[in-house]
């Protein structure tokens, strides 16, 4: 059987996909992927794994119709040259690029996993909201198809889909995120000391960033004697992504530290009191299961896909998107209570081994994989 991972970014597939890929070239799939080409060490990586690499010159932000064209070409083309059995599209563009070929050449099954229904759906006002109605409207015209596989990461964005009439109900699968290494990100007691308050994302505005940097403020008003951490690089490929200067502007105000994209996110969450994460919307946060892994409780938002991650009360607290000060009241609850950040520490753990960890979801996957890669309908037709 022949698989073919596709996703906008390498960096992406090597940080949320590569056990997954792994594993199904463990199990006997050949195992491709194809992406925009990423740095020389993410190469590397890939070559060493013995992982077969196709560069797809993916434009996130481009909306230039030759460009596009191009896009649609190479995947034509790549699809044509391997013939695989099954693609898994991660990502927007890659899943309606994507589909459109793959149906387009037949013969071949699909998965798509919507693993976020990006900024588009977060952006408020009418024009966002007309942009949307497109977008809904492509993913119909598109992914509409007995030969697609929808694969979310939760009910909410099932939901939407089949408000819709986007996908055949029979072609769902939840799974809960792309999982986390319970080893790598072993359990930890909560450190003594200053408490530390970690906030790991890209940095961009639809993760809660300003908002976040708003409540640190409020709560040195208030006394709180506490770090706040930015985790994180910028991603100028995304329009809603911060800034460099303001990034470091912050940093010299005392207010939070800016640390920049970091390799040693295991170490930095255990040496941390509370992980936050106040975004507008996900798909579902790798950075708060494994924060839940290394055994933290958590601060984050009530909105799709944060709050898979949280039982309010139990594990950290939800809050509304957009509200700093609801954000302060909620972290202040535990930098005054230390035991409270033991017991939800624990049952973050508890929650992590039973919903997230990485064996589940490469299970689940492969059990995908190889029901689809089985189905009846399979032929040489065009979807």
């Amino acid at each position: 059987m022949k698989l073919i991972i596709i996703v906008n970014e390498l960096w992406f597939f090597l940080s949320h996909r590569l056990p997954v890929a792994l594993a199904a070239r463990n199990a006997g799939y050949e195992v491709h992927i194809a992406s925009r080409s990423g740095t020389m060490d993410e190469l590397e990586q890939l070559k060493q794994e013995q992982l077969q690499f196709h560069p797809i010159n993916f434009h996130r932000s481009s909306t230039g119709l030759w460009q596009e064209f191009k896009t649609l070409l190479e995947l034509n083309k790549l699809y044509k040259e391997i013939q695989p059995d099954i693609v898994h599209h991660v990502t927007i563009k890659p899943v309606l690029y994507g589909t459109l070929v793959a149906r387009w050449v037949g013969g071949i099954q699909i998965l798509n996993a919507i693993s976020g229904l990006g900024y588009l759906f977060i952006a408020q006002g009418w024009k966002s909201s007309i942009r949307q109605k497109i977008l809904l409207w492509g993913y119909r015209a598109i992914l509409h198809s007995k030969k697609v596989w929808i694969l979310f990461q939760n009910p909410d964005d099932q939901a939407l889909f089949a408000q819709h009439k986007i996908i055949h109900p029979q072609h769902i699968s939840i799974i809960k995120g792309s999982g986390v290494d319970l080893q790598q990100f072993a359990f930890s007691a909560i450190p003594k000391g200053k408490i530390k308050i970690i906030l790991v994302a890209r940095m961009l505005w639809d993760k809660g960033v300003g908002e976040f940097v708003k409540a640190a403020t409020v709560l040195k008003q208030q006394g709180v004697d506490a770090d706040f951490l930015l985790v994180g690089s910028v991603d100028l490929g995304n329009p809603k992504s911060i800034s460099i200067e303001q990034l470091e502007q912050w940093s010299k105000s005392g207010v939070v530290k800016w640390l920049g994209e970091r390799a040693d996110i295991p170490q930095l969450v255990a040496k941390s009191h509370i992980a936050v994460l106040p975004s507008y919307r996900e798909g579902l946060p790798k950075s708060l299961i494994e924060a839940a892994a290394v055994g933290r409780p958590i601060v984050t938002t009530n909105v799709p896909g944060c709050r898979e991650v949280v039982k309010e009360g139990e594990n950290g607290f939800l809050v509304p998107a957009r509200d700093a000060k609801k954000l302060a009241a909620a972290i202040k609850k535990l930098t005054n209570n230390p035991k409270l950040l033991i017991t939800m520490g624990k049952k973050s753990r508890l929650m992590a081994e039973q919903e997230f960890s990485i064996q589940k979801v490469i299970s689940k996957t492969l059990a995908l994989y190889s029901k689809i890669g089985s189905d009846p309908k399979r032929d040489k037709r065009a979807g």
